[in-house]
């Protein structure tokens, strides 16, 4: 969170693992959205369903993907969601 801060007027997009070992992906995307609301994140997860995809674009995720994911799949989301 702290490079965020640091830099977020030099990022673009953010592609975040919901699912961190030792740190809550969830929090991580609300204090991002709460440091800047228009910030852009891609949210990745090994466990998407539509329930859980849906509670991630409302808590601000511009996209969700589910893990194993392609390289292309990534570079698309992050293109579209860049462009967006």
């Amino acid at each position: 969170m702290n490079v965020y801060l640091r830099q977020k007027e030099k990022i673009d997009v953010v592609l975040l693992d919901i699912e961190l070992p030792k740190i809550d992906g969830w929090n991580l995307l609300s204090k991002m959205k709460a440091a800047n609301p228009d910030v852009k994140v891609v949210v990745t997860s090994g466990f998407l369903d539509s329930q859980l995809e849906l509670r991630l674009l409302n808590a601000g995720a511009k996209r969700a993907i589910q893990k194993p994911y392609q390289i292309e799949e990534i570079a698309n989301a992050l293109q579209e969601v860049i462009d967006s």
